[in-house]
Formats: structure tokens, sequence, C-alpha cells
């Protein structure tokens, strides 16, 4: 009789299970240089890119609604017409929005995170069979969460090694962060570095119709939902796009920046930007933490960037410039998804 009852309950979990939560991949199409929806080149380097914006299209790659849980997929083809070994690395790839901000990419972790539930059900399940059950459930969410993850990171563009003629394509997330306002362009930053010398080559490519909803802000929730606009940068918006020679010089004040294991602060900070080459280039000293950079000062169609490493992990970053006066402002995100603002004086 034990037994029976033992069987039948292990039945019941059985056939409940099977209706619970599970995870099913999906397969995307192996993108075509001349089916891609946008393409851009920098001499023998070439980057392409079809965003995955519509919810049919994301769960049937990824089985879920990545739009809904603020996730950006956009799927990159990387091309090498070169003679020279290059590198690609999604943490050296960004999305810079309207308005100047910029937006690292995020890892396959961090997207299949998204999608990580609470105890609820697990505790359910232990109220309705008891330690069995809740075991059961435990496992199940354990395997979907495994099965999530492992497709994830077999989609993901991570790091490529292009050899002459070569190829590779995968996806790159992006997860704006909280007060984000809605965007439908943007421009996807590309770093190619040459593995010989180092040296580093940008193709930035123009994209649209990639209908981001925007997200709130942790203090305007109630703004945000009326549907209002919330400015990622709001310390910007008095401030003008700077003319690039008018950066030229020293700068002093702060950076503020997230600190290990603790809430912004404060750094004092010096900013130089010089000429070199006939180039604009920026370097920027740091007091009381890893957050020293140096870059090439760029100019394109979104204003004035800071773009370069920051920090001694050499992290992609982009700082979008202001000017009001001899105050210049500049935000960046990074490629750990931090935020990091400068606020600084020219000196005389």
């Amino acid at each position: 009789m034990i037994a029976r009852r033992a069987l039948a309950l292990v039945l019941a979990m059985s056939l409940a299970l099977s209706g619970c939560a599970s995870y099913t991949a999906g397969a995307a199409l192996v993108p075509k240089q001349e089916a891609m929806p946008a393409w851009a080149s920098a001499g023998v380097l070439g980057v392409g890119a079809d965003p995955y914006v519509t919810k049919e299209r994301v769960k049937s790659v990824f089985d879920g609604d990545l739009v809904e849980e603020g996730v950006l997929a956009i799927q990159v083809l990387v091309r090498n017409n070169g003679e020279r070994r290059a590198l690609v690395r999604s943490s050296d790839i960004t999305l810079a929005l309207p308005g100047g901000s910029q937006i690292g990419s995020a890892g396959a972790t961090a997207v299949a995170a998204r999608f990580e539930q609470g105890v609820g059900d697990v505790v359910g399940w232990g109220i309705a069979f008891g330690v069995i059950g809740m075991l059961a459930a435990s496992a199940n969410k354990d395997s979907v969460r495994s099965a999530r993850l492992a497709d994830y990171r077999s989609k993901e563009l991570a790091e490529a090694f292009l050899g002459p003629g070569e190829s590779a394509h995968g996806f790159v997330f992006f997860i704006p962060p909280q007060g984000t306002p809605a965007f439908s362009e943007a421009v996807l930053t590309v770093h190619f570095v040459d593995v010989k010398d180092g040296s580093r080559e940008v193709v930035r490519l123009p994209l649209r119709s990639l209908e981001f909803k925007g997200t709130k802000a942790k203090d305007e929730p109630v703004a945000a939902a009326r549907g209002a606009q919330v400015s990622s940068t709001p310390e910007l918006t008095t401030a003008t796009r700077p003319d690039p020679a008018a950066l030229v010089g020293t700068w002093t004040g702060t950076l503020r920046a997230r600190a290990p294991l603790g809430s912004p602060a404060n750094y004092p900070a010096a900013l130089r930007v010089y000429e070199e080459q006939g180039h604009l280039r920026w370097s920027l000293d740091v007091q009381g933490g890893d957050f020293d950079g140096k870059g090439e000062v760029v100019r394109s169609e979104q204003g004035i960037a800071l773009s370069g490493a920051l920090g001694r992990r050499a992290l992609s970053i982009s700082y979008a410039v202001t000017m009001a006066e001899s105050t210049l402002q500049a935000t960046g995100i990074g490629a750990d998804n931090e935020r990091y603002s400068l606020t600084m004086q020219k000196q005389r």
C-alpha cells in the first residue's frame, strides 16, 4: 500500500512538473552581409547588425520575452578583410543613445538572470507534496536555469579572433539603466584590436527602428508610468555641445563613480586634453580609485565624446561631453554597466 501511494505521488509530481517552467532553445538564422539591415565599414573592417526588437522574434530564439525584460538583443556580424589578425570583444562594444549617453554591453549571464524567479513556486510544491515535492521543483528550476544560461552563452558574441578574410557572428546584449528614455535610433560602436601591435580601429554603425520603450527611474515611478520622458543624464540638459578645440587644456574636478562594495562617491580628478599627430587625445588621473583613463576625442552625429579605456582592466567607455562656459560635464556607461560622471573646471 505504501509503495503504491509513493508511486502515485511520483506520477502526480511528474505530470505536474511536465507542465511547469521549461526552456526550449530556438535557432537564429546565420547572418549574411548582404542581408543585414545595417552595415558599416572602416577601411578593411566591417560590421553588420540586425536588432531583434519584436516579441515574437525574440521569443523564437531565446524562449523568453527579452523586450519585456528591458533587454535589447542585437545580432552582430563582424568581418576582417585585411591582412592582419583582429580581435573583437563584446565588452568593447557600446551603444550611443540620442542625447549622447553610452551603454556598455551586458553579458549572457546578466541577461539570463532577468528570468530568475523567486522561491514561491518551490515552497508551493513543498506545501503540496512535502520535501519530495520541494526537491523536485528545485531540481526542475535549476535545470531550466542551466539550459537558458548555456544557450544564451552559446549565442553571444563574447570574443572573436579574425584572421584575414574571416568573419564571426553572435548576439550582443544591452540592458539600458533605469531612467533611460524611449529611443528608436542609436549608434553601435565596435572596437577592433590589432592582435600584433594592440592598436584599435573603430566602426560606428547607425541603427534605426529599435523601438525601445524606456525604463523607469528609481525615484520617478509615477512619472515613468504615465509615459513621461525621464532623462538618463539630467545634469547635462542645460549645457551645450562643445567645439572639440575648446576641450584642449587641463581640467580639474571630480569623478563620480561607485566605490568597490559601496555607494557612489566623488573622487578628485584631473583631465588633460591635448593634440598628438593630428588627433585630439585625453588622459584622466583619478585619486582614490582604479578609474584612470585615456583615449581619443571623437566627434559624431551625437556630439563630442571621450572614447577610450577605463582603469587597469581597460574597460571600454565613452563619455558624452557638454560644456557651459568654463565647466565641463561628461557622463558615460562603462563596459561594466556602471555609470561614471565628470564635473570639471578648466584651469587657465
